[in-house]
């Protein structure tokens, strides 16, 4: 696989790679099985000031016991290698310019029947990377049928980030950054009260702490990256799916997002003058909708639409930078032949170009139209 071409910028572009995936699966008896995943994946990126190439090697052991009985039992084993070469210049230099690095880790779940209305799962992952040393996320969830098609559920768990080459490496960065910390609360409710429409909606609470901010120092280059800010995101999430006709499928998901974020006690999280927590806290939209519809038309053909909305985009000082967009994705497939389709797709029809991120060298999204051919064999 490669590509070239160049960013809104005029910088020029070069970046390929390949990778192989090998998976089997094997099951021992009716109560147990195993999975086996060997993974590859090397890529080339060269642009002026910026060469990078990386060899990725990852192995992955899973093993399934399902008794019958109250415990559905999973555990596994996952190593990673990743080696790479960076020669940048200026800020982006690496030190050192090559580095391997592994990440060895374990995870066990159970999920327990406790009775025939409720179910809970517990579990947690053992990590140990070269990067922060060992890491430990826990997870806890529970699931309980209020009656026929109708369950509330919820969930505590915990997450980490690492921090990445570019953080600890570079001039600025720190090597001894700990890992971002996420605790997850999750409530959510489930039901289908007719036989054509179910819906799922969620309330998220996430608290944050260790977060990777620049932060100003008083010597050059008068920044430096630190764990300099904590906070919080808080919201919910509703979808539905209504099955309009036998043949047409319509699923519907909102998204309400708040995110408040500050610098920790003695830290200043910044970004070249700006407050860098509140223009992140800004970085994605409010509000987020999607219609999704697929009408089989017959046996071979099938038509796909897409609505989206997504609110605007705020930038540190109140200024909407991003503005809200409305856009449409249609698609038309055929089925040729029984191994062989094509398809027909516009893309963000609605406007010639928009913007949908945050940035000052954030490419616009252009209207496309394009098709496809697959032939499976």
């Amino acid at each position: 696989d490669n590509a070239h071409g160049s960013n809104n910028t005029g910088v020029n572009t070069h970046y390929y790679g390949g990778n192989l995936l090998y998976r089997q699966t094997r099951n021992l008896n009716q109560e147990s099985s195993y999975t086996i995943q060997a993974y590859w994946d090397y890529t080339e990126l060269e642009q002026p000031g910026f060469d990078e190439s990386r060899d990725t090697l990852d192995f992955d052991f899973q093993y399934n016991y399902d008794p019958v009985g109250m415990h559905d039992l999973v555990w596994g084993l996952n190593y990673r290698y990743i080696g790479d070469h960076v020669v940048a210049a200026g800020v982006l230099s690496h030190n050192p310019v090559e580095r391997e690095d592994t990440i060895v880790s374990a995870f066990l779940q159970d999920e327990l029947t406790l009775s025939d209305s409720l179910q809970v799962i517990l579990g947690g992952k053992v990590e140990e990377n070269d990067f922060t040393g060992g890491e430990f996320q826990p997870n806890a969830r529970f699931s309980y049928q209020l009656g026929d098609q109708k369950t509330l559920w919820g969930g505590i768990s915990k997450a980490v980030r690492v921090p990445t080459r570019l953080e600890s490496d570079i001039p600025s960065g720190d090597k001894t950054l700990n890992a971002e910390e996420l605790i997850a609360y999750e409530l959510g409710y489930r039901a289908q009260p007719v036989d054509t429409f179910s819906f799922d909606t969620v309330l998220f609470l996430h608290d944050y702490e260790q977060l990777i901010f620049f932060e100003s120092i008083a010597a050059p280059p008068f920044f430096q990256v630190a764990n300099a800010a904590e906070g919080k995101s808080w919201g919910l999430e509703f979808s539905g799916r209504w099955q309009a006709r036998p043949n047409w499928l319509v699923d519907v998901t909102y998204t309400f997002t708040q995110m408040r974020l500050e610098a920790r006690d003695d830290h200043t999280a910044i970004l070249f003058g700006a407050n860098q927590a509140t223009v992140t806290e800004r970085s994605d939209p409010a509000n987020r909708a999607t219609i999704f519809s697929r009408l089989d038309l017959n046996e071979r053909t099938e038509f796909d639409a897409i609505l989206r909305y997504a609110d605007n985009i705020y930038a540190g000082g109140g200024t909407a930078v991003v503005p809200s967009y409305v856009e449409l994705d249609l698609g038309l497939t055929f089925k040729l032949q029984e191994n062989v389709d094509l398809e027909l797709a516009g893309r963000n029809l609605l406007d010639s170009h928009h913007r949908e991120v945050l940035g000052a060298g954030s490419n616009e999204i252009q209207r496309s139209v394009h098709g496809t051919v697959t032939w499976k064999f």
